[in-house]
């Protein structure tokens, strides 16, 4: 059962990989909160674990992803046992390594320069509660209410969360990260007009 899940994630996996990316959508940025990004989710149609939600830590984190090119969507990143992440998996369009098997994962090339899954963890937060346990396969999906007017993007995105989420919890760290401009981070009126905000 569980390893025919896992084929029928791959080849989800496999036809979703043309989509639009935000590089061809119209962005709007908006100060979001916990409860505007529930009501997105669940406007379309979303079965989450509110324990899988998380949004960037602040305004720095948000900065440093824009200039990095790491707000483009949509995005998952995979994290080895150890932490390390996986090389060119699902990002920008690339099929690459497909994944038949999450346990495969730590039979995969890691990407020495991307961020370690703890380094990536201090650059986000929980909604509600960290569930994120040690020496854990961890996928890692990105969304963005700023690109709603390009639903396709984040359509894929939350394709790939209701397939990763069949599988067995006890044996994959789950994380959707909002990339999405958050009210409590108390920005100063010219932050919030240099990112559109008014």
């Amino acid at each position: 059962m569980k390893r025919t899940l896992i084929i029928v994630i791959v080849i989800f996996f496999i036809s979703g990989c043309k989509v639009t990316s935000t590089k061809d959508a119209k962005i709007s940025f908006a100060l979001e909160t916990k409860e505007s990004l529930e009501k997105y989710l669940s406007t379309n149609n979303l079965n989450y674990e509110k324990n899988h939600l998380y949004t960037l830590k602040d305004i720095r984190t948000f900065a440093e992803f824009n200039a990095q090119d790491k707000l483009s969507l949509p995005q998952v990143l995979f994290f080895k046992k150890n932490g390390k992440q996986v090389k060119n998996v699902f990002n920008h369009n690339e099929c690459t390594n497909i994944i038949s098997d999450f346990n495969q994962i730590n039979d995969l090339k890691i990407d020495e320069s991307a961020l370690l899954f703890k380094e990536l963890l201090d650059k986000i937060k929980p909604l509600y509660s960290n569930k994120v346990k040690d020496d854990m396969i961890s996928v890692v999906i990105f969304y963005g209410k700023y690109v709603s007017s390009h639903k396709s993007i984040n359509n894929q995105s939350f394709e790939w969360y209701e397939e990763v989420s069949k599988v067995d919890k006890n044996d994959v760290n789950i994380l959707l990260v909002s990339l999405d401009v958050m009210q409590n981070w108390n920005l100063s009126k010219e932050t919030k007009e240099s990112i559109g905000i008014e």
